[in-house]
């Protein structure tokens, strides 16, 4: 009986909710044959904050000559200043967002490298701040 009860929960977020956001830019993609990417926005009068997160994996670089030691210690330095941006914006005087950070790191966990995007906004300026 407790496993019928388990599998009226939807743990992947594959079907609506009524609590959904309605908006109309979030479309269903299908990014592979059966794996179907559907974004949610939830709303409830207890969330304090909206929260993005975004993650991609990429493959590990290798770094085997100068040139692909260059290329990575460039990308490094690129995402280094791209974070400072993004915290310099945020402590200007209105800013969209309460917090921002991307990161990328090598996995070995993983076997690839993680992109990472996340972000946190006033709920009633997401848009904005996405």
């Amino acid at each position: 009986d407790s496993d019928k009860e388990i599998s009226v929960y939807d743990i992947h977020l594959q079907q609506p909710y009524d609590l959904d956001d309605k908006v109309q830019f979030l479309k269903e993609a299908e990014m592979a044959p059966g794996k179907i990417l559907r974004p949610h926005i939830f709303k409830h009068e207890l969330l304090q904050n909206f929260s993005f997160h975004l993650f991609a994996k990429r493959p590990v670089e290798p770094v085997c000559d100068m040139a692909s030691f260059r290329r990575g210690l460039a990308r490094r330095v690129c995402l280094a200043a791209l974070q400072i941006r993004l915290n310099v914006g945020g402590r200007s005087d209105d800013p969209a967002f309460t917090f921002v950070e991307f990161n990328q790191l090598d996995s070995a966990r993983e076997g690839c490298a993680v992109c990472s995007l996340d972000m946190t906004s006033e709920p009633d300026r997401w848009e904005e701040a996405v």
